[in-house]
């Protein structure tokens, strides 16, 4: 059972430890987004915030890579980001015997005999809580369009008028449906597809105002395309489950998406329906201020606090218009300035570096010398290594130890070419990764650094002597020895 668990941990921590270094980079854009728009609340309209959410939410979904680029100054936050980031691509390999080569195969005695650690276990409870958390979603979904599917459709033609002008206020030409509800909720509406609106029979007897306002709201959704948006929340919730910000910062989100809803609708309306807007929603608030909002569905009504926001949003939209584009366009640049290091990785430019500062030329020369012994050395061991030997603890072992039974026929071998690339043969597997098993290579006074198109690095040393050897350590307690 133990060795189970060790080998499923293996599969899924690499996916895991990525997901965690997005979920840490999302949540600090995040959380500048929030600020940010905290800070311009009453400058910046909500449908220009939602599009600001769209970047943290991007770092949530997509493993981004870093851009690499020349440049001479240390810029302190993305050697933070490089720290962070290598730190968890790594973290997955500190606890079992893997290094970024060689992956040691060991009898089933010795994995039931090491201990399970937290980088181990973190990977495991993620994927329990993945599991949970989409069967929670998904069960959840089909019983809900079950009930929705088996709801009677309302057939009062007061209603479907008030439905279609909305409609032809909006230019939406999708039927969309009236169904009649028992649980006694706000008005909501479900469906992206076949999209319904969910009303209650108490509902009905509202005024022609309130009625053409509360469908105005709930079309003005299906317009945005918000039903879309609440699943792709859904969906990043349940990857990130274990991160508490993220329900803050997706909680701030579907907030501004009801204020942007409401801004859509009330562009179609003049100042007196505007106010009527405004009346509708406290009325509703007064009605529907107990109930449970689920998070599958898009009601008109939410919590007091961000329904006393909405009501005063209202009171002041027409003051968006007289500036928001400029402080658009400049809030813009700020969040672009914020996330610059999370999106670009400063790379020294060797050439540029030494020409940039006054060097002595006592140093420069030494600094030739090193280039010229490193060029020779470069020459000696260019060619193919064999690995011959292998210890652990200080002690030799077989090769079959680490390369399975055919060991002592395939072994293993590093071939340093000419033009500065290198090639690995470990084992019987040598094929599955060739990216890591293929890159280029320096050479740095006695070591020799292995730079793998997979982007890992593995340090070998040169050993002069009546046989030229190569030394790799492999781990804290395992050592390689390869021979010409």
């Amino acid at each position: 059972m133990l060795e189970i668990l060790i080998n499923i941990s293996n599969v899924i921590s690499p996916i895991f430890y990525k997901i965690l270094y997005m979920s840490i980079i999302g949540t600090i854009i995040g959380v500048i987004v929030l600020l940010i728009t905290k800070f311009f609340d009453n400058k910046l309209t909500a449908k220009w915030k939602c599009i600001m959410w769209v970047i943290p939410l991007l770092f949530f979904m997509i493993p981004i890579s870093r851009i690499q680029i020349n440049i001479n100054n240390d810029i302190t936050m993305s050697s933070v980001i490089d720290k962070v980031e290598t730190t968890l691509n790594c973290a997955h390999t500190i606890n079992y015997i893997k290094t970024g080569d060689i992956e040691v195969q060991e009898n089933t005695q010795r994995i039931q005999s090491c201990d399970i650690t937290i980088n181990n276990i973190m990977p495991i409870v993620w994927l329990i809580g993945l599991f949970i958390f989409t069967s929670t979603y998904i069960i959840g979904n089909i019983k809900l369009k079950h009930t929705i599917r088996n709801l009677e459709n309302l057939q009062d033609s007061r209603m479907k008028i008030i439905l279609i002008k909305c409609k032809n206020k909006l230019n939406i030409n999708k039927k969309v449906e009236i169904k009649l509800q028992n649980f006694n909720m706000s008005p909501c509406i479900h469906g992206i597809i076949r999209p319904k609106i969910l009303i209650s029979k108490d509902f009905i007897k509202q005024d022609n105002d309130t009625i053409k306002n509360v469908f105005m709201h709930e079309l003005s959704h299906y317009k945005r395309k918000d039903m879309i948006t609440n699943y792709f929340l859904l969906i990043i919730t349940a990857i990130h489950w274990f991160n508490p910000i993220i329900y803050r910062v997706f909680k701030k989100i579907r907030q501004e998406m009801e204020l942007a809803t409401d801004e859509i609708a009330l562009n179609r309306m003049n100042k007196d329906e505007k106010k009527r807007y405004g009346l509708t929603l406290i009325n509703l608030l007064q009605t529907y201020n107990s109930q449970k909002v689920a998070t599958k569905m898009l009601y008109i009504t939410d919590d007091n606090k961000n329904m006393e926001r909405r009501i005063k949003k209202i009171k002041i939209s027409t003051r968006f218009k007289k500036y928001s584009m400029l402080t658009t366009i400049t809030i813009l640049i700020i969040i672009l300035g914020c996330i610059l290091p999370f999106i670009i990785k400063p790379v020294k430019a060797k050439t540029d570096e030494i020409e940039s500062k006054q060097i002595p030329k006592e140093d420069i020369e030494k600094v030739e010398e090193a280039n010229l012994e490193n060029e020779k050395k470069s020459q000696i061991l260019e060619g193919k290594w064999k690995i011959y030997n292998a210890k652990n603890n200080n002690e030799n072992v077989p090769l079959s130890t680490f390369f399975g039974s055919g060991g002592s026929k395939y072994g293993g071998s590093i071939i340093l070419n000419k033009d500065g690339t290198y090639s690995k043969s470990i084992g019987i597997n040598s094929q599955e990764n060739e990216d890591e098993m293929n890159g280029r290579y320096e050479v740095v006074g006695d070591f020799v650094y292995l730079n793998s198109y997979s982007g890992k690095t593995s340090i070998i040393k040169y050993i002069e002597g009546d046989i030229d050897i190569l030394k790799e350590q492999v781990n804290k307690n395992t050592e390689f020895y390869y021979k010409k």
